[in-house]
């Protein structure tokens, strides 16, 4: 039988009738705000995250380029992020794509809300079997045993 990590989540309103979904994970051993995103297949991270943590390295790797909301290609760089902890889960050796996410830091500056520097994809979202509760605010994870 399966065991849960319960991770808290914030339902933050974004707008009139807008939502995204918050929790608090940990690089190296800096808590983060992280974004998941349900429908992004992999995980990215801010170059100002990038640019400050020692625990994040870029990689040779060539990224595929990424469709964004709309038309425009998005020309990713890679990182490698050492370790990656949700809740009691971690992630080692996680390769993710770097973006600049100025655009949404403004967006979040105007409403008040602190912004965030990682978004979780698909990617984290399958492997860790994530089931997002938005009634209990809480993100259950298969514990990795």
């Amino acid at each position: 039988m399966a065991t849960f990590d319960k991770v808290p989540v914030v339902i933050q309103a974004i707008e009139d009738d807008g939502y995204h979904l918050l929790c608090e994970v940990i690089i190296g051993r800096k808590k983060l705000i992280a974004l998941i995103d349900t429908g992004a297949s992999k995980t990215v991270i801010s170059e100002s995250l990038l640019a400050k943590s020692k625990s994040i390295s870029l990689s040779d790797t060539v990224a595929a380029s990424a469709k964004g909301m709309g038309t425009e290609d998005l020309q990713p760089q890679v990182a490698i992020i050492k370790k990656l902890k949700i809740g009691k889960q971690s992630l080692s050796n996680l390769t993710v794509g770097v973006l600049g996410f100025s655009h949404i830091e403004l967006v979040y500056q105007q409403l008040g809300i602190k912004p965030f520097h990682l978004i979780i994809g698909g990617d984290i979202l399958v492997k860790l079997n994530a089931v997002i509760n938005y009634n209990k605010s809480v993100m259950k994870l298969v514990i990795q045993e």
